[in-house]
Protein backbone atom coordinates (compact mmCIF):
# COMPACT_ATOMS: atom_id res chain seq x y z
CA UNK A 1 0.00 0.00 0.00
CA UNK A 2 3.13 2.57 0.00
CA UNK A 3 2.91 3.55 -3.37
CA UNK A 4 -1.12 4.27 -2.48
CA UNK A 5 -0.04 6.24 0.53
CA UNK A 6 0.61 9.81 -1.31
CA UNK A 7 -2.65 8.86 -3.52
CA UNK A 8 -4.84 8.13 -0.43
CA UNK A 9 -3.70 10.80 1.41
CA UNK A 10 -4.77 13.32 -2.04
CA UNK A 11 -8.35 11.54 -1.66
CA UNK A 12 -8.68 12.69 2.25
CA UNK A 13 -7.54 16.25 1.61
CA UNK A 14 -10.18 16.46 -1.15
CA UNK A 15 -12.71 14.90 0.75
CA UNK A 16 -13.08 17.40 3.64
CA UNK A 17 -15.72 19.33 1.39
CA UNK A 18 -18.00 16.72 1.20
CA UNK A 19 -17.20 15.36 4.96
CA UNK A 20 -17.06 19.09 6.81
CA UNK A 21 -21.61 18.94 7.72
CA UNK A 22 -20.83 15.84 9.43
CA UNK A 23 -19.03 17.76 12.21
CA UNK A 24 -21.70 20.27 12.40
CA UNK A 25 -23.39 20.25 16.25
CA UNK A 26 -26.41 18.33 16.03
CA UNK A 27 -27.70 16.51 12.76
CA UNK A 28 -29.33 17.77 9.36
CA UNK A 29 -32.73 17.52 8.38
CA UNK A 30 -32.88 14.95 5.61
CA UNK A 31 -36.09 13.22 4.21
CA UNK A 32 -35.19 9.83 6.16
CA UNK A 33 -32.20 10.37 8.70
CA UNK A 34 -33.34 10.83 11.51
CA UNK A 35 -35.75 7.49 11.23
CA UNK A 36 -32.66 5.78 10.45
CA UNK A 37 -31.52 7.12 14.00
CA UNK A 38 -34.28 5.95 15.99
CA UNK A 39 -34.78 2.88 13.97
CA UNK A 40 -30.93 2.20 15.34
CA UNK A 41 -31.54 2.94 18.75
CA UNK A 42 -34.34 0.16 18.84
CA UNK A 43 -32.53 -2.28 16.74
CA UNK A 44 -29.69 -1.87 19.46
CA UNK A 45 -31.96 -2.33 22.50
CA UNK A 46 -33.37 -5.46 20.79
CA UNK A 47 -30.16 -7.19 19.90
CA UNK A 48 -29.46 -6.25 23.26
CA UNK A 49 -32.48 -7.90 24.70
CA UNK A 50 -30.97 -11.10 22.84
CA UNK A 51 -33.11 -10.93 19.61
CA UNK A 52 -30.73 -12.08 16.71
CA UNK A 53 -30.90 -11.99 14.13
CA UNK A 54 -33.43 -9.04 14.75
CA UNK A 55 -36.44 -9.45 13.34
CA UNK A 56 -38.62 -6.94 15.33
CA UNK A 57 -38.57 -3.75 17.16
CA UNK A 58 -40.88 -3.95 19.79
CA UNK A 59 -40.39 -0.18 20.89
CA UNK A 60 -41.42 1.19 17.75
CA UNK A 61 -44.93 1.87 16.60
CA UNK A 62 -46.01 3.33 20.14
CA UNK A 63 -44.46 0.08 21.90
CA UNK A 64 -46.87 -2.29 19.70
CA UNK A 65 -44.09 -3.30 17.93
CA UNK A 66 -42.87 -3.19 14.14
CA UNK A 67 -41.44 -5.88 12.20
CA UNK A 68 -39.21 -3.48 10.03
CA UNK A 69 -35.61 -4.64 10.00
CA UNK A 70 -37.15 -8.40 8.48
CA UNK A 71 -37.48 -5.81 5.13
CA UNK A 72 -35.15 -3.43 4.93
CA UNK A 73 -31.28 -3.28 4.79
CA UNK A 74 -30.06 -4.45 8.10
CA UNK A 75 -26.58 -3.30 7.28
CA UNK A 76 -26.08 -0.33 8.21
CA UNK A 77 -27.95 -1.27 11.90
CA UNK A 78 -25.61 -4.28 12.16
CA UNK A 79 -22.14 -2.29 11.64
CA UNK A 80 -23.46 0.55 14.01
CA UNK A 81 -23.94 -1.22 17.13
CA UNK A 82 -20.06 -1.47 18.13
CA UNK A 83 -20.13 2.53 17.95
CA UNK A 84 -23.37 2.26 19.92
CA UNK A 85 -21.83 -0.25 22.70
CA UNK A 86 -18.50 1.79 23.48
CA UNK A 87 -21.23 4.62 24.11
CA UNK A 88 -20.82 6.93 21.09
CA UNK A 89 -24.10 7.39 20.40
CA UNK A 90 -26.79 6.89 18.18
CA UNK A 91 -26.57 10.15 16.27
CA UNK A 92 -22.28 10.22 15.91
CA UNK A 93 -22.85 6.74 15.17
CA UNK A 94 -24.95 7.26 12.16
CA UNK A 95 -22.55 10.67 11.17
CA UNK A 96 -20.19 8.31 11.68
CA UNK A 97 -21.28 5.50 9.73
CA UNK A 98 -22.03 8.31 6.29
CA UNK A 99 -18.55 9.34 7.10
CA UNK A 100 -17.22 6.52 6.16
CA UNK A 101 -19.72 5.22 3.27
CA UNK A 102 -18.52 8.93 1.32
CA UNK A 103 -14.63 7.74 2.19
CA UNK A 104 -14.70 3.95 1.64
CA UNK A 105 -16.75 4.98 -1.47
CA UNK A 106 -13.76 7.32 -2.85
CA UNK A 107 -10.87 4.67 -1.86
CA UNK A 108 -12.00 1.74 -3.05
CA UNK A 109 -13.59 3.46 -6.56
CA UNK A 110 -9.81 4.86 -6.60
CA UNK A 111 -8.31 0.94 -5.58
CA UNK A 112 -10.21 -0.33 -8.15
CA UNK A 113 -9.98 2.52 -10.92
CA UNK A 114 -6.01 2.18 -10.13
CA UNK A 115 -5.88 -1.83 -11.81
CA UNK A 116 -7.29 0.16 -15.15
CA UNK A 117 -5.72 3.84 -15.58
CA UNK A 118 -2.82 5.31 -13.92
CA UNK A 119 -2.83 6.86 -10.70
CA UNK A 120 -3.98 10.26 -10.96
CA UNK A 121 -6.38 9.30 -13.53
CA UNK A 122 -7.63 6.88 -10.98
CA UNK A 123 -7.86 10.10 -8.10
CA UNK A 124 -9.59 11.88 -10.69
CA UNK A 125 -12.21 9.30 -11.09
CA UNK A 126 -12.24 8.53 -7.18
CA UNK A 127 -13.58 12.54 -6.67
CA UNK A 128 -15.63 12.22 -8.92
CA UNK A 129 -17.87 9.37 -7.57
CA UNK A 130 -17.48 11.08 -4.45
CA UNK A 131 -18.35 14.54 -5.79
CA UNK A 132 -21.65 13.14 -7.98
CA UNK A 133 -24.24 15.23 -7.34
CA UNK A 134 -26.71 12.25 -6.44
CA UNK A 135 -24.26 10.89 -4.24
CA UNK A 136 -24.67 13.91 -1.92
CA UNK A 137 -27.74 14.10 -2.27
CA UNK A 138 -28.56 10.84 -0.89
CA UNK A 139 -26.64 11.83 2.08
CA UNK A 140 -27.23 15.64 2.82
CA UNK A 141 -30.40 15.63 1.50
CA UNK A 142 -32.53 12.06 1.75
CA UNK A 143 -30.50 10.92 4.60
CA UNK A 144 -30.11 7.21 2.94
CA UNK A 145 -27.43 5.60 4.96
CA UNK A 146 -28.46 2.32 3.20
CA UNK A 147 -27.53 3.60 -0.02
CA UNK A 148 -24.59 5.34 1.01
CA UNK A 149 -23.22 1.84 2.35
CA UNK A 150 -24.14 0.09 -1.21
CA UNK A 151 -22.01 3.04 -2.98
CA UNK A 152 -19.13 1.85 -0.58
CA UNK A 153 -19.46 -1.81 -1.01
CA UNK A 154 -20.00 -1.88 -5.09
CA UNK A 155 -16.56 -0.01 -6.04
CA UNK A 156 -15.05 -2.86 -3.32
CA UNK A 157 -16.64 -5.48 -5.04
CA UNK A 158 -15.12 -4.69 -8.78
CA UNK A 159 -11.88 -4.14 -6.92
CA UNK A 160 -11.64 -7.74 -6.14
CA UNK A 161 -13.15 -8.66 -9.19
CA UNK A 162 -9.57 -7.07 -10.84
CA UNK A 163 -7.76 -8.54 -8.20
CA UNK A 164 -9.53 -11.91 -8.67
CA UNK A 165 -10.62 -12.34 -5.09
CA UNK A 166 -13.07 -14.74 -5.19
CA UNK A 167 -13.65 -14.56 -1.19
CA UNK A 168 -14.33 -10.86 -0.72
CA UNK A 169 -15.85 -10.43 -4.51
CA UNK A 170 -18.80 -12.89 -2.49
CA UNK A 171 -18.09 -11.24 1.19
CA UNK A 172 -18.78 -7.54 -1.09
CA UNK A 173 -21.85 -8.93 -2.77
CA UNK A 174 -23.41 -10.29 0.70
CA UNK A 175 -22.69 -6.65 2.25
CA UNK A 176 -24.38 -5.36 -0.67
CA UNK A 177 -27.39 -6.99 -0.33
CA UNK A 178 -27.71 -6.12 3.22
CA UNK A 179 -26.84 -2.44 2.43
CA UNK A 180 -29.87 -1.62 0.92
CA UNK A 181 -32.91 -3.59 -1.15
CA UNK A 182 -33.36 -1.98 -4.25
CA UNK A 183 -29.56 -0.65 -5.05
CA UNK A 184 -28.44 -4.07 -4.47
CA UNK A 185 -30.89 -5.36 -7.44
CA UNK A 186 -29.76 -2.25 -9.55
CA UNK A 187 -26.13 -2.74 -8.58
CA UNK A 188 -25.96 -6.45 -8.71
CA UNK A 189 -26.39 -7.19 -12.42
CA UNK A 190 -23.71 -4.20 -12.85
CA UNK A 191 -20.92 -5.99 -11.23
CA UNK A 192 -21.59 -9.30 -12.63
CA UNK A 193 -21.75 -8.32 -16.04
CA UNK A 194 -18.23 -6.38 -15.27
CA UNK A 195 -17.15 -9.45 -14.39
CA UNK A 196 -17.76 -11.34 -17.69
CA UNK A 197 -16.34 -8.34 -19.58
CA UNK A 198 -13.57 -8.55 -17.42
CA UNK A 199 -12.94 -12.14 -17.42
CA UNK A 200 -12.28 -11.92 -13.45
CA UNK A 201 -13.21 -15.59 -12.96
CA UNK A 202 -14.22 -18.55 -15.43
CA UNK A 203 -18.05 -17.95 -15.59
CA UNK A 204 -19.08 -20.78 -13.19
CA UNK A 205 -16.97 -19.53 -10.56
CA UNK A 206 -17.97 -15.87 -11.22
CA UNK A 207 -21.36 -17.62 -10.45
CA UNK A 208 -20.68 -19.24 -7.91
CA UNK A 209 -19.14 -16.03 -5.75
CA UNK A 210 -22.62 -14.63 -6.20
CA UNK A 211 -24.80 -17.70 -5.46
CA UNK A 212 -22.75 -17.60 -2.10
CA UNK A 213 -23.15 -14.40 -1.71
CA UNK A 214 -26.17 -14.18 -1.89
CA UNK A 215 -26.73 -17.43 0.20
CA UNK A 216 -25.32 -16.22 3.14
CA UNK A 217 -27.38 -12.96 2.96
CA UNK A 218 -30.45 -15.53 2.96
CA UNK A 219 -30.94 -14.72 6.75
CA UNK A 220 -32.28 -11.74 5.48
CA UNK A 221 -33.34 -12.05 1.81
CA UNK A 222 -35.84 -14.64 2.02
CA UNK A 223 -38.08 -13.76 5.31
CA UNK A 224 -38.06 -10.11 3.05
CA UNK A 225 -39.37 -11.76 0.04
CA UNK A 226 -41.48 -14.56 1.76
CA UNK A 227 -42.96 -12.82 4.76
CA UNK A 228 -43.54 -9.50 3.01
CA UNK A 229 -47.43 -10.79 2.26
CA UNK A 230 -47.85 -10.68 5.87
CA UNK A 231 -48.00 -6.99 5.82
CA UNK A 232 -49.94 -3.90 3.91
CA UNK A 233 -46.98 -3.61 1.19
CA UNK A 234 -48.96 -4.81 -2.00
CA UNK A 235 -51.99 -2.34 -0.75
CA UNK A 236 -49.97 0.51 -0.16
CA UNK A 237 -48.66 3.31 -2.60
CA UNK A 238 -45.78 4.24 -0.82
CA UNK A 239 -45.01 6.83 -3.89
CA UNK A 240 -46.05 7.86 -7.29
CA UNK A 241 -42.99 7.86 -9.62
CA UNK A 242 -44.16 10.38 -11.58
CA UNK A 243 -43.38 12.94 -8.85
CA UNK A 244 -40.06 12.12 -8.23
CA UNK A 245 -37.81 12.70 -11.64
CA UNK A 246 -34.53 14.03 -11.20
CA UNK A 247 -33.92 17.95 -12.17
CA UNK A 248 -30.82 18.69 -14.52
CA UNK A 249 -29.09 20.09 -11.32
CA UNK A 250 -29.28 16.75 -9.88
CA UNK A 251 -27.95 14.55 -12.88
CA UNK A 252 -25.09 17.44 -12.86
CA UNK A 253 -23.54 19.42 -15.80
CA UNK A 254 -20.03 18.21 -15.23
CA UNK A 255 -21.72 14.53 -15.37
CA UNK A 256 -23.34 14.97 -18.75
CA UNK A 257 -19.55 16.83 -19.90
CA UNK A 258 -17.87 13.70 -18.96
CA UNK A 259 -20.42 11.50 -20.57
CA UNK A 260 -20.44 12.92 -24.01
CA UNK A 261 -16.77 13.51 -23.65
CA UNK A 262 -16.25 9.99 -23.29
CA UNK A 263 -18.66 9.19 -26.40
CA UNK A 264 -16.47 11.30 -28.59
CA UNK A 265 -13.66 10.10 -27.39
CA UNK A 266 -14.28 6.81 -27.39
CA UNK A 267 -15.63 7.27 -31.90
CA UNK A 268 -12.61 8.91 -32.56
CA UNK A 269 -10.01 6.64 -30.93
CA UNK A 270 -11.55 3.39 -30.97
CA UNK A 271 -8.22 1.65 -32.66
CA UNK A 272 -6.40 3.12 -29.69
CA UNK A 273 -8.13 1.78 -26.70
CA UNK A 274 -9.49 -1.82 -27.71
CA UNK A 275 -7.98 -2.25 -24.44
CA UNK A 276 -11.00 -0.99 -22.53
CA UNK A 277 -13.54 -1.22 -25.77
CA UNK A 278 -16.39 -3.41 -24.24
CA UNK A 279 -15.95 -1.70 -20.58
CA UNK A 280 -16.74 1.57 -22.58
CA UNK A 281 -19.38 0.61 -24.00
CA UNK A 282 -20.99 -0.85 -21.40
CA UNK A 283 -20.30 2.05 -18.94
CA UNK A 284 -22.13 4.60 -22.03
CA UNK A 285 -24.71 2.96 -22.07
CA UNK A 286 -25.90 2.13 -18.42
CA UNK A 287 -25.26 6.29 -18.07
CA UNK A 288 -27.11 7.07 -21.28
CA UNK A 289 -30.01 4.40 -19.89
CA UNK A 290 -30.11 5.87 -16.43
CA UNK A 291 -29.92 9.47 -17.25
CA UNK A 292 -32.51 8.93 -19.71
CA UNK A 293 -35.08 6.94 -17.01
CA UNK A 294 -34.51 9.05 -14.26
CA UNK A 295 -35.52 12.39 -15.91
CA UNK A 296 -39.08 13.17 -17.01
CA UNK A 297 -38.53 12.71 -20.48
CA UNK A 298 -39.28 9.17 -18.88
CA UNK A 299 -42.34 9.23 -17.99
CA UNK A 300 -44.57 7.35 -20.48
CA UNK A 301 -42.49 4.73 -19.53
CA UNK A 302 -42.72 4.87 -15.39
CA UNK A 303 -46.85 4.63 -16.62
CA UNK A 304 -46.37 1.30 -18.21
CA UNK A 305 -43.94 -0.70 -15.65
CA UNK A 306 -44.34 -1.72 -12.02
CA UNK A 307 -42.41 0.06 -10.31
CA UNK A 308 -43.21 -0.52 -6.75
CA UNK A 309 -39.75 -1.96 -5.94
CA UNK A 310 -37.57 1.41 -7.13
CA UNK A 311 -40.22 4.03 -6.06
CA UNK A 312 -38.50 6.86 -7.40
CA UNK A 313 -36.84 7.31 -10.80
CA UNK A 314 -33.73 9.46 -9.79
CA UNK A 315 -32.72 6.38 -7.93
CA UNK A 316 -31.40 5.18 -11.35
CA UNK A 317 -28.97 7.62 -10.94
CA UNK A 318 -27.02 5.51 -8.48
CA UNK A 319 -25.54 4.10 -11.44
CA UNK A 320 -23.70 7.16 -12.55
CA UNK A 321 -21.42 6.90 -9.08
CA UNK A 322 -20.05 3.89 -10.66
CA UNK A 323 -20.15 4.43 -14.59
CA UNK A 324 -18.78 8.39 -14.64
CA UNK A 325 -16.00 7.49 -12.33
CA UNK A 326 -14.95 4.94 -14.78
CA UNK A 327 -15.50 7.67 -17.66
CA UNK A 328 -13.80 10.32 -16.07
CA UNK A 329 -10.94 8.28 -15.06
CA UNK A 330 -10.79 7.46 -19.47
CA UNK A 331 -11.64 10.70 -20.13
CA UNK A 332 -8.36 11.74 -18.12
CA UNK A 333 -6.07 9.25 -19.60
CA UNK A 334 -6.80 10.17 -23.26
CA UNK A 335 -4.45 13.46 -22.63
CA UNK A 336 -0.85 13.73 -21.77
CA UNK A 337 1.72 16.46 -19.94
CA UNK A 338 0.57 19.87 -19.12
CA UNK A 339 -3.03 19.40 -21.28
CA UNK A 340 -3.64 16.27 -19.09
CA UNK A 341 -3.64 18.55 -15.89
CA UNK A 342 -5.91 20.93 -17.06
CA UNK A 343 -8.74 18.51 -18.00
CA UNK A 344 -7.80 17.15 -14.30
CA UNK A 345 -8.17 20.53 -12.92
CA UNK A 346 -11.25 22.51 -15.66
CA UNK A 347 -13.04 18.70 -15.05
CA UNK A 348 -12.70 18.39 -10.58
CA UNK A 349 -13.93 22.77 -10.39
CA UNK A 350 -17.02 21.40 -12.85
CA UNK A 351 -17.96 18.18 -10.92
CA UNK A 352 -17.23 20.26 -7.33
CA UNK A 353 -19.28 22.84 -8.84
CA UNK A 354 -22.39 21.13 -9.58
CA UNK A 355 -21.99 19.13 -6.33
CA UNK A 356 -22.03 22.14 -4.14
CA UNK A 357 -25.64 22.80 -3.55
CA UNK A 358 -25.69 19.53 -2.82
CA UNK A 359 -23.07 19.21 -0.02
CA UNK A 360 -24.92 22.06 1.99
CA UNK A 361 -27.29 20.95 4.37
CA UNK A 362 -29.79 23.74 4.70
CA UNK A 363 -30.86 23.18 8.36
CA UNK A 364 -29.64 21.01 11.53
CA UNK A 365 -31.40 20.32 14.64
CA UNK A 366 -29.70 19.92 17.88
CA UNK A 367 -31.63 17.19 20.16
CA UNK A 368 -30.84 15.54 23.19
CA UNK A 369 -29.65 11.65 22.78
CA UNK A 370 -32.68 10.64 24.71
CA UNK A 371 -35.31 12.08 21.78
CA UNK A 372 -34.22 9.17 19.50
CA UNK A 373 -33.66 6.72 22.53
CA UNK A 374 -37.24 6.78 22.96
CA UNK A 375 -39.35 7.80 19.83
CA UNK A 376 -41.59 5.41 18.72
CA UNK A 377 -42.20 5.98 15.43
CA UNK A 378 -42.54 3.53 12.51
CA UNK A 379 -39.67 5.30 11.11
CA UNK A 380 -41.47 4.31 7.70
CA UNK A 381 -43.06 6.09 5.07
CA UNK A 382 -46.70 4.87 5.17
CA UNK A 383 -46.26 2.19 8.17
CA UNK A 384 -46.35 -0.27 5.09
CA UNK A 385 -44.65 -3.02 6.64
CA UNK A 386 -47.21 -3.20 9.62
CA UNK A 387 -49.08 -6.73 9.48
CA UNK A 388 -51.71 -7.03 7.19
CA UNK A 389 -53.95 -8.26 9.72
CA UNK A 390 -54.12 -5.05 11.36
CA UNK A 391 -57.29 -3.08 10.69
CA UNK A 392 -56.75 -0.38 13.37
CA UNK A 393 -53.49 0.89 14.32
CA UNK A 394 -53.28 2.33 17.73
CA UNK A 395 -51.97 6.17 17.74
CA UNK A 396 -50.79 6.57 20.96
CA UNK A 397 -48.63 4.02 23.61
CA UNK A 398 -51.03 1.77 25.53
CA UNK A 399 -51.85 2.73 29.41
CA UNK A 400 -50.84 -0.72 30.32
CA UNK A 401 -48.87 -3.50 28.85
CA UNK A 402 -51.12 -6.27 29.48
CA UNK A 403 -54.94 -6.16 30.09
CA UNK A 404 -58.06 -8.31 30.90
CA UNK A 405 -60.50 -7.86 28.60
CA UNK A 406 -63.39 -10.33 29.81
CA UNK A 407 -63.39 -12.03 33.36
CA UNK A 408 -61.96 -10.86 36.49
CA UNK A 409 -58.47 -11.03 38.15
CA UNK A 410 -55.01 -9.45 38.30
CA UNK A 411 -52.11 -8.93 36.56
CA UNK A 412 -49.19 -8.62 38.30
CA UNK A 413 -45.25 -9.03 38.14
CA UNK A 414 -45.08 -7.77 34.47
CA UNK A 415 -41.67 -8.13 32.41
CA UNK A 416 -41.26 -6.45 28.97
CA UNK A 417 -37.79 -6.99 26.44
CA UNK A 418 -37.68 -7.38 22.56
CA UNK A 419 -37.28 -11.10 23.50
CA UNK A 420 -39.98 -11.66 26.27
CA UNK A 421 -42.95 -10.72 27.85
CA UNK A 422 -44.07 -11.88 30.97
CA UNK A 423 -46.88 -11.53 33.47
CA UNK A 424 -48.79 -13.08 36.13
CA UNK A 425 -52.40 -13.50 36.18
CA UNK A 426 -54.46 -14.60 39.56
CA UNK A 427 -58.40 -14.90 38.15
CA UNK A 428 -61.56 -15.64 39.67
CA UNK A 429 -62.51 -17.11 36.44
CA UNK A 430 -61.44 -17.78 33.15
CA UNK A 431 -60.25 -14.35 31.10
CA UNK A 432 -59.32 -13.48 27.87
CA UNK A 433 -56.29 -11.06 28.06
CA UNK A 434 -54.83 -8.80 25.58
CA UNK A 435 -50.72 -8.32 25.51
CA UNK A 436 -50.60 -4.97 23.81
CA UNK A 437 -48.09 -5.63 21.00
CA UNK A 438 -48.78 -6.69 17.22
CA UNK A 439 -48.26 -10.48 16.68
CA UNK A 440 -45.66 -11.33 14.26
CA UNK A 441 -44.62 -14.80 13.28
CA UNK A 442 -42.23 -15.74 16.06
CA UNK A 443 -44.31 -14.40 18.97
CA UNK A 444 -44.84 -18.44 20.91
CA UNK A 445 -46.67 -18.39 24.16
CA UNK A 446 -46.78 -20.56 27.29
CA UNK A 447 -48.70 -20.69 30.67
CA UNK A 448 -46.95 -22.35 33.31
CA UNK A 449 -44.62 -23.63 30.87
CA UNK A 450 -47.55 -25.42 28.91
CA UNK A 451 -47.63 -24.07 25.13
CA UNK A 452 -51.14 -21.93 24.34
CA UNK A 453 -52.22 -20.84 21.23
CA UNK A 454 -51.88 -16.79 20.49
CA UNK A 455 -54.84 -15.36 18.65
CA UNK A 456 -54.82 -12.05 17.01
CA UNK A 457 -58.46 -11.81 15.09
CA UNK A 458 -58.72 -8.36 16.66
CA UNK A 459 -58.63 -4.76 14.84
CA UNK A 460 -55.21 -4.07 15.90
CA UNK A 461 -53.95 -7.21 15.42
CA UNK A 462 -52.28 -7.73 18.97
CA UNK A 463 -51.26 -10.83 20.82
CA UNK A 464 -54.87 -12.53 22.71
CA UNK A 465 -54.54 -15.65 25.04
CA UNK A 466 -57.34 -17.35 27.04
CA UNK A 467 -56.04 -17.85 30.62
CA UNK A 468 -57.85 -20.71 32.91
CA UNK A 469 -59.88 -19.79 36.25
CA UNK A 470 -56.45 -19.41 38.82
CA UNK A 471 -53.52 -17.89 39.53
CA UNK A 472 -50.72 -18.74 36.45
CA UNK A 473 -47.22 -17.47 35.13
CA UNK A 474 -47.75 -16.32 31.02
CA UNK A 475 -44.71 -16.72 29.44
CA UNK A 476 -44.51 -14.84 25.64
CA UNK A 477 -41.29 -15.48 23.71
CA UNK A 478 -40.01 -13.97 20.70
CA UNK A 479 -37.84 -16.02 17.94
CA UNK A 480 -37.44 -17.61 14.61
CA UNK A 481 -39.90 -19.82 12.37
CA UNK A 482 -38.89 -22.59 10.15
CA UNK A 483 -39.09 -20.43 7.63
CA UNK A 484 -36.20 -18.50 9.37
CA UNK A 485 -34.19 -20.68 10.90
CA UNK A 486 -34.09 -22.72 7.21
CA UNK A 487 -32.41 -19.17 5.61
CA UNK A 488 -30.01 -19.23 9.31
CA UNK A 489 -29.06 -22.18 7.86
CA UNK A 490 -28.29 -21.28 4.64
CA UNK A 491 -26.54 -18.27 5.11
CA UNK A 492 -24.01 -20.46 7.79
CA UNK A 493 -23.64 -23.06 5.37
CA UNK A 494 -22.91 -21.00 2.52
CA UNK A 495 -20.04 -19.02 4.56
CA UNK A 496 -18.59 -22.72 5.63
CA UNK A 497 -18.76 -22.96 1.69
CA UNK A 498 -16.94 -19.85 1.15
CA UNK A 499 -14.54 -20.93 3.85
CA UNK A 500 -13.80 -24.56 2.25
CA UNK A 501 -13.26 -23.25 -1.18
CA UNK A 502 -11.28 -20.27 -0.22
CA UNK A 503 -8.83 -22.48 1.94
CA UNK A 504 -8.77 -25.07 -0.26
CA UNK A 505 -7.64 -23.17 -3.30
CA UNK A 506 -5.10 -21.21 -1.43
CA UNK A 507 -3.94 -24.45 -0.26
CA UNK A 508 -3.61 -25.96 -3.98
CA UNK A 509 -1.31 -22.91 -5.12
CA UNK A 510 0.49 -22.88 -2.09
CA UNK A 511 1.23 -26.60 -3.45
CA UNK A 512 2.28 -25.74 -7.00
Amino acid sequence: MKKHFFAISILLIFSLGALLPLFHQGFFITDDGEWMIIRLSAFYQALHDGQFPVRFLHRLNFDYGYPVPTFLYPGFLYLGVPFVAIKLGVVTTIKLLLGISLLGSSLFTYLWLTKLFKQKEAIFGALIALYLPYHLYDVFTRGSVGEALAFLWAPFILWMLERRNFFFTSIGIFLLLLSHNTLALLLLPLVFVYGFIRKSFAFKRLALSFVIGIGMSSFFILPAVLELGNTRFAQTDVSNPLAYFAPLALIGWGTFTIVLTALILFFRQQKKIHKYGGLIKFFLAISFISIFLSASISSFFWEIIPSAWIQFPFRLLSYLVITVAFLGAFVASRFAGKFQWMVLSVGFILVLTTAYPYSQPKEYVVREEGFYTTSDATTTVKDEYLPRWVEQKSSARPTEKVVIRTGEGAITDIFSTNKEIRFTVASTRDARTHVQTIYWPGWQATIDGKQTVIRYNNPQGIIELSIPEGKHTVSITFGETPLRLMADGISILSSFVLCYLSFSRRRESRKK
